[in-house]
């Protein structure tokens, strides 16, 4: 929820937009400031929906922040740089920047200004306000952008893998329709001509038409927005959302495969964090977030309960139940050799290998299966169009 902040500090009357996930949050999150004093907050509609919306790519989001980050560094004053990025071609950027820009001038942080937009920005904000508070922002919005970088070809190589045989199972669905739907009644027609008891597998194959009728197309428009509805939903229910993530954790094959993808970014961020010399708390939290499945991120968020209780990192991680035990001896070596950014290095190159080779496993298994569908639907269809034909010129040779 998007709520309209007026408050005074130092005597100056300041307006922003701050968004929370409710009032209460969003009270508490501005009475931190001893400084500030509230005096209104309202919440403001939503004007259009997301769903409508122009989205911010992760590749563009690493484009302009790698800009931001460059131009910060060569000493460019923040306002006039800012006003420079709200210029930029795309309207989610532009909202972006000039929402910073207002807060920026109310006098607000940097990170206050990016927080309506934590949907795109995610972990982007927190490590904008450890940049703020270590004074070294420049090199923190690199790391961000290195983090989208990664974000980014872990996405396409997920998708990668899956685009090839999706689209193959679209075509032979396409094909199917259009055969049933343009080809089989000429033939039909043909066919009763003849006066004569068609073979079965034909007769099956007329009966597909009523797949096309007005009852079905309506039973397929109703199971899309069904489908709709459900995703949305599920966006919006956090409940269902993490029964729903931990239901595709447990399919076989499948849940493996998502957990190495989520695991390797997970190692991978923990990586880039270390390098930069984050400390372990900050990085256990950053790292959690990332993590896109909720169930997976809460077994995550339990590392640091059992971190703060004095266990080491391998035994915290151990609770986790979702690393693998070569993985943990890998930490508990880097704890005693001080080598942890190699180690998570290493860790991080396991469950990407991991991840490559199950795609790879699943390209190996889909695309036969995939081709033998294929073979079948076109085996089906020549049988049940030419076996009535080698009936009748079996006929007229006897005759």
């Amino acid at each position: 929820m998007t709520f309209e902040i007026v408050y005074s500090q130092n005597n100056v009357l300041h307006t922003t937009e701050f968004q929370a996930e409710s009032r209460e949050s969003a009270i508490q999150h501005f009475k931190q400031n001893q400084n500030i004093q509230l005096i209104k907050i309202t919440q403001i509609a939503t004007k259009r929906s997301s769903l409508f919306c122009k989205t911010l790519s992760t590749k563009e989001l690493s484009i302009v922040f790698y800009q931001f980050a460059i131009l910060l560094n060569a000493a460019i004053p923040l306002r006039n740089l800012l006003e420079s990025l709200a210029q930029y071609p795309h309207p989610k950027v532009q909202a972006m920047f000039a929402h910073v820009l207002r807060a920026v001038q109310n006098g607000q942080q940097l990170c206050d200004g990016f927080a309506p937009f934590r949907k795109e920005l995610g972990i982007g904000i927190e490590l904008i306000a450890l940049g703020e508070k270590s004074g070294n922002l420049p090199q923190t919005l690199l790391l961000f952008v290195d983090f989208l970088r990664n974000k980014e070809q872990n996405q396409k190589r997920l998708l990668g893998a899956l685009a090839y045989p999706i689209f193959l199972f679209i075509a032979i669905i396409g094909a199917l329709f259009i055969i049933i739907g343009f080809l089989l009644p000429q033939f039909e027609s043909l066919f009763m001509s003849f006066n004569k008891q068609l073979p079965p597998l034909t007769q099956f194959l007329f009966s597909l038409q009523i797949l096309i009728t007005p009852l079905f197309l309506t039973g397929y428009a109703i199971s899309s927005c069904a489908i709709l509805f459900f995703w949305v939903l599920l966006r919006q229910n956090e409940t269902l959302n993490r029964s729903f993530d931990a239901f595709l954790l447990r399919i076989p094959f499948i849940g493996n495969l998502l957990r190495a993808q989520h695991l390797f970014f997970y190692f991978s961020t923990m990586k880039i964090l270390f390098a930069a010399g984050f400390v372990l708390d900050n990085v256990l939290d950053l790292c959690t977030k990332t993590c896109a499945n909720s169930a997976l991120r809460a077994q995550l968020a339990t590392i640091p309960t059992y971190l703060k209780q004095g266990q080491t990192l391998s035994d915290s991680m151990q609770h986790a139940r979702v690393f693998t035990p070569i993985v943990l001896a890998l930490i508990a070596a880097a704890q005693k050799s001080g080598e942890m950014e190699k180690m998570l290095h290493t860790a991080a190159e396991l469950y990407g290998s991991e991840s490559a080779h199950k795609q790879t496993q699943l390209l190996a298994l889909i695309e036969p299966l995939m081709t033998c569908l294929m073979a079948g639907v076109v085996l089906l269809i020549a049988l049940g169009v030419f076996l009535p034909l080698w009936e009748l010129n079996a006929v007229g040779t006897q005759w």
